[in-house]
């Protein structure tokens, strides 16, 4: 066997590829992600849930929900179609449509007044007509549906909505796209408005206070939303430990189970030797923050995307971790060996496994 020098001349050792090192990241990450979704649904959500007695306290949620949406229906501020929806709570979306066209229907003269659901609100139950006016024609001044000598739909709507309401006669295409830029545009953020309101100044319905119901649903909220941050943070700590710190400990050579299964080996740049076990928990460390963007993968689809968004803390720490990842494979698109962010932050590369045998051969080990 030849000396150091002679083996440095026969022995090239080149760090993997832009691809293979992407590659590599992504194996680690999709298996902390499997692991980690595996633990939140059967584990972690479960017991915290159960251990916080969140299960019971969503039958009183439901009733609170029922209770305070019973507030606006009791008042006429909110209509479902019978037979065809219900007073649930599930029902809300369907039923506010549904409410948008009692609307319409009334501002037509084709239904009761009792469908103009905000003149309802702001003269029959708040005696103020003034204010009611007001907030018509603030909410309508992009969109101007509406004239106001009296208040009534303009004309060319009034013609274009008139099918909606009459058997036997369709709306034209002109007429249903205009019904859905009143739905999105005017009705919907008008409604929301009053809701808004109602939230503050509250309205009660047999002695149920709307306020106070909101009050019992946010709370509700708010603890099933910390649950769920608490078990996806539970559920990925554990993930990564298992792929990061559990595995590299007990393999000879310091590999994460990515790793193990595509052959590869991360080594020491200065000196081309095992990563110390000391250094491990930095590993870890890093892997930790630039995993985070799973974070608000994990509770779906027991929590759907729309409610995760309600969870700030959820969705921001994730978008930090992605922009941490991003800023990483950056760093690998330029660098002259190949390396991430955090590849250059702990001093390593990665190399193919037959590389490193063949060095070890080269000198000597295991002969």
């Amino acid at each position: 066997m030849g000396t150091e020098e002679n083996i440095q001349e026969e022995i090239q050792i080149f760090p993997l590829s832009k691809g293979k090192r992407f590659v590599a990241f992504a194996a680690d990450f999709a298996l902390v992600f499997v692991i980690a979704f595996a633990l939140f649904h059967l584990a972690f959500y479960p017991l915290c849930s159960y251990a916080s007695n969140l299960y019971g306290e969503q039958e009183q949620c439901l009733k609170a929900q029922k209770e305070r949406d019973l507030v606006l229906y009791g008042n006429k501020l909110l209509f479902y179609e019978e037979g065809k929806s219900d007073r649930e709570p599930s029902s809300y979306s369907a039923n506010l449509v549904y409410t948008c066209s009692v609307y319409v229907s009334s501002l037509l003269g084709k239904s009761s007044s009792e469908g103009d659901v905000l003149r309802t609100y702001f003269v029959d139950l708040r005696k103020d007509e003034g204010r009611y006016l007001d907030f018509i024609k603030t909410k309508d001044t992009a969109t101007q549906f509406f004239d106001y000598s009296p208040l009534a739909l303009k004309p060319q709507y009034a013609e274009e909505f008139a099918p909606f309401y009459e058997v036997g006669n369709a709306p034209s295409k002109k007429g249903e796209e205009d019904y859905q830029k009143f739905q999105k545009e005017f009705f919907l953020p008008s409604y929301g408005a009053m809701i808004q309101e109602i939230g503050k100044e509250d309205l009660t319905y047999e002695g149920i206070s709307y306020v106070e119901k909101q009050n019992e649903v946010a709370s509700f909220n708010a603890k099933s939303n910390g649950i769920v941050l608490l078990s996806a943070g539970l559920a990925e700590t554990v993930s990564l430990s298992i792929v990061f710190l559990v595995v590299p400990l007990l393999s000879k050579t310091r590999k994460t189970l990515g790793m193990l299964f595509l052959r590869r080996e991360r080594v020491r740049v200065d000196g081309l030797t095992l990563v110390r076990k000391r250094t491990l928990p930095l590993h870890f460390l890093y892997a930790l923050f630039a995993n985070a963007g799973l974070l608000f993968l994990l509770p779906w689809p027991i929590v759907s995307f729309n409610e995760l968004f309600a969870i700030p803390s959820l969705w921001q720490l994730s978008l930090l971790s992605l922009l941490f990842d991003l800023v990483s494979l950056f760093f690998l698109l330029f660098d002259k060996m190949d390396r991430t962010l955090v590849d250059k932050l702990t001093g390593t590369v990665m190399l193919e496994e037959e590389m490193m045998d063949a060095l070890y051969r080269a000198k000597g080990y295991g002969e």
